[in-house]
């Protein structure tokens, strides 16, 4: 009996630190990016979301977007009901014919506070892990990596001056472009892209 408790506990220990647990292999990819700067995962329920064509499927509540990366590092997330920067990126056009990266991102708290999520046609979220400082539910390093989770319980809309629940949100999808860029000459160049459609059940 206590060698079985053992096993399952070392197995969802695992699952955490690799940035989703596998109680449930889903369907279809865990995450997206890997080899790259870095990948992007969703949970719900403490279970993966399978990605499925760029696509994953939730219940309109709560969830927690999973970043991993190799050092110090963050992200552009454009989140929107449009799905129009998405299908530009799908097509091979880079974001920055379509919505310019600027230097700095949406401000907002440190450490996910208000535990949400900009939506907007006219700017980006930056999440960020830089030493202490982050934007995240918490951080965690695994083999090299650290594991950064953000947990999406509101959705700040683009003119709104309060957060609205998630299972408020008046859209049937959330359309998700994340970006790693560098500076360079005072710039913002894309050097990663990844894309994802959150469908609403």
């Amino acid at each position: 009996m206590n060698r079985t408790i053992a096993i399952i506990f070392l197995t969802l220990a695992t699952g955490v630190l690799a940035g989703c647990p596998r109680i449930t292999k889903p369907r279809g990819k865990e995450m997206l990016g890997e080899g790259k700067f870095f990948t992007v995962a969703i949970e719900q329920d403490g279970r993966c979301v399978g990605l499925v064509n760029n696509r994953a499927r939730l219940d309109k509540k709560p969830f927690t977007v999973i970043l991993t990366f190799s050092m110090s590092d963050g992200v552009m997330v454009n989140a929107s009901t449009s799905p129009s920067l998405l299908k530009a990126v799908q097509a091979g056009r880079s974001v920055q014919e379509i919505l310019p990266i600027p230097i700095r991102g949406l401000p907002e708290y440190l450490g996910n506070l208000q535990q949400q999520i900009f939506i907007t046609d006219k700017g980006y979220n930056y999440w960020y892990r830089i030493g202490d400082n982050h934007r995240f539910d918490d951080v965690t390093e695994s083999k090299g990596r650290f594991v950064c989770r953000r947990r999406i319980a509101n959705v700040h809309m683009e003119g709104a001056t309060a957060l609205i629940p998630i299972g408020s949100l008046n859209a049937s999808a959330l359309h998700l472009v994340f970006v790693k860029t560098i500076l360079q000459a005072k710039q913002r160049v894309p050097k990663q892209t990844e894309y994802l459609t959150l469908v609403f059940e």
